[in-house]
């Protein structure tokens, strides 16, 4: 998947946020590429930080970080061997034999051969290379997670039907007024979360995530991946996951590896081409659906815990009370009731004979049944 060109990666570079943000999503390609043994990479207000840009552990072959302890430096200068001969001088003040040297610059550097042949023939590192603006593009082309999200913050249309996970959270939690939060799309469901972070580190295979609609479905597998408690971890996973509109969309990725796909729809039978490539696919369906193997299906919270969820969310202990009541504790009928914007109509709205509507009423009195059990 290619977003990024050499020129746009050119004209980043002489951005002011480029200085900042480079090394963070130099980080998010290591951890796309390989799983380091340690990597440190400071970002943000941080890369003024005395010291060297990046020391990373690796003990895997990459085609773009080298095996053994690597050090980092991450350059946007336009004068990129005058950067590059200054950071590679003071790198080497100390033993580095056992090291590599890695430079990093966003623009297209004719000369690095010579650069890298000259500073290799010296013998202080173990072995010396450099990343340009050639190689960054390539490298981004194979981490489609990273790619979309520096893409999103170039400003930059991404490709149609593709989102990053953040960008698909904020459109899934905005549907709502107030925003949905993750507690709500995971509460009463602790067992199913640990399900699919479960199913996440097997080998790759797809999964069906069964909610009252298939948005609630992949709203829930958005909101479990927010809440890993390890950042390191939680990094890992970001840096592979990418969401598409469909399974249609998910086909354009059949040449990439290692990716956590989540469809937000599967209008017909998902092909299974994908895991066999090395890629997780989650698949979300509603309850008008039978999918027959490998769910996980969300239950529904009892009425207390939803009640806090929303007061999390901003409601007053009354409004939260109505509206868990109101919607039976569904988030799906939460977000439509509560709907920030005009709000797609369930199929069963559609329907002229109120006759339909006994199904959907009988369920919801069980529920407020059940809600007033649950709670006393």
């Amino acid at each position: 998947m290619r977003l990024i060109d050499t020129g746009d990666l050119e004209h980043w570079g002489n951005s002011l946020a480029a200085q900042s943000r480079l090394p963070y999503f130099v980080g998010k390609l290591i951890r796309a590429a390989v799983e380091p043994e340690s990597l440190r990479m400071p970002s943000g207000d941080a890369v003024w930080v005395p010291g060297a840009d990046g020391e990373v552990l690796n003990t895997k072959d990459s085609g773009f970080v080298p095996r053994g302890p690597s050090i980092w430096e991450v350059g946007t200068d336009k004068q990129i061997k005058k950067k590059a001969d200054g950071d590679y001088k003071k790198r080497s003040k100390v033993d580095r034999k056992e090291a590599t040297f890695v430079f990093v610059t966003p623009r297209v550097w004719t000369k690095k051969k010579e650069w890298v042949a000259k500073r290799n023939a010296e013998g202080a590192w173990k072995d010396v290379r450099v990343i340009d603006g050639v190689d960054l593009k390539d490298w981004l082309e194979r981490s489609p997670a990273v790619s979309l999200q520096l893409a999103a913050e170039m400003g930059l249309v991404p490709e149609e039907g593709l989102e990053t996970p953040e960008q698909a959270w904020q459109k899934w939690s905005y549907l709502s007024s107030p925003p949905a939060s993750e507690e709500i799309a995971v509460v009463g469901r602790e067992e199913q979360e640990k399900e699919l972070l479960r199913r996440l580190a097997d080998p790759p295979n797809a999964m069906t995530i069964q909610g009252d609609s298939s948005r609630e479905a992949w709203g829930f597998a958005l909101a479990v991946l927010r809440r890993i408690s390890s950042a390191e971890e939680r990094f890992n996973i970001e840096a592979r996951t990418i969401v598409t509109d469909s399974a249609e969309v998910a086909e354009r990725l059949q040449n990439r590896r290692n990716l956590i796909i989540v469809l937000k729809q599967a209008t017909a039978q998902v092909s299974g081409f994908l895991t066999p490539r090395g890629c997780h696919v989650v698949v979300p369906v509603g309850t008008a659906s039978y999918p027959e193997q490998s769910v996980i299906q969300l239950a529904r919270s009892t009425h207390r815990p939803f009640v806090e969820c929303l007061v999390m969310m901003g409601l007053s202990e009354e409004e939260a009370d109505r509206a868990s009541r109101a919607c039976g504790r569904s988030v799906t009928i939460m977000q439509r009731q509560r709907a920030a914007a005009n709000f797609e109509k369930p199929r069963w709205a559609e329907g002229s004979s109120p006759t339909t509507l006994l199904p959907a009423l009988l369920v919801y009195c069980l529920n407020n049944i059940f809600a007033v059990v649950g709670s006393s």
